[in-house]
């Protein structure tokens, strides 16, 4: 009798056991499946995951597009939101209209601000390692980071009057052409004191294009990865030099001539 409680109690203990191991395994199971991934593969970190360095440097690149947004036209009552992409050596990949203004004008505007921003600080670390219980799946530092801004009527500070000007004298050639500035408003800050903010808002650096209903966010890339390329290759350069290759790449040889030089 005593041997067959023994048995009996065996039984129990081992079953009670393996139940335990099962429930135990389908909680690691269910934690690591769970385990968010690094931005770049789509899904967030977790807040213990993301090291404080790449957070600050996150906020900046999101925040930076406002500081360049000039806009000659914006709908009262409407936003823009642009997604872009920067690449781990800072380089922007692509912008997209998230939510369109539903005006070309405006989501130019919105576009070149953000194109204007890059070329970006390289990225610091995203995921930390030594804080977290263990690495995400498919973890990959090489994909791109996703990024975004968002404009609004109220958070215009400052018109782009040059754009302005030019379309109030030619009010038919606003429905053919939008404006850029010839010279992005980011020079102000990667080669401090070649040029006032005021002369790169005036009419003398308006860049018109062509306007088409679906080709202008490509434009608008386009021929900021032309000025991409020259701040990459001129981390230093003369006043000269900048307006030079503006006149070059819009094909305005009176670029500016109307402006006085503001230092």
């Amino acid at each position: 009798m005593k041997r067959l409680i023994a048995l009996v109690s065996l039984a129990l203990f081992s079953s009670l056991s393996v139940a335990v191991l099962a429930e135990n395994s389908t909680k690691n199971e269910s934690t690591l499946q769970n385990k968010p991934m690094a931005e770049g593969c789509g899904v967030a970190p977790t807040p213990n995951g993301v090291t404080p360095e790449f957070e600050s440097w996150q906020k900046r690149i999101n925040e930076t597009p406002q500081k360049y947004w000039q806009p000659y036209e914006f709908p009262k009552d409407r936003y823009c939101s642009i997604e872009f992409r920067v690449l781990r050596n800072g380089a922007m990949e692509d912008a997209s209209v998230i939510s369109s203004a539903w005006s070309i004008d405006a989501d130019v505007s919105a576009l070149e601000a953000c194109w204007s921003s890059a070329p970006f600080s390289e990225p610091p670390a995203e995921y930390d390692l030594s804080k977290a219980a263990t690495t995400p799946p498919n973890y990959d530092p090489s994909h791109s980071i996703i990024a975004g801004a968002k404009f609004s009527k109220s958070d215009i500070n400052e018109l782009f009057t040059g754009a302005i000007e030019i379309f109030k004298q030619q009010p038919s050639l606003k429905e053919k052409k939008f404006a850029l500035h010839a010279i992005p408003l980011s020079v102000l800050d990667r080669y401090p004191r070649l040029f006032a903010k005021a002369e790169l808002s005036s009419k003398g650096n308006v860049h018109l294009m062509d306007k088409d209903n679906y080709s202008y966010p490509a434009s608008v890339q386009a021929y900021y990865e032309n000025w991409h390329e020259f701040f990459l290759k001129h981390p230093k350069s003369s006043r000269s030099e900048i307006v030079d290759f503006a006149k070059k790449v819009t094909g305005n040889k009176a670029l500016l001539s109307e402006e006085k030089k503001a230092r």
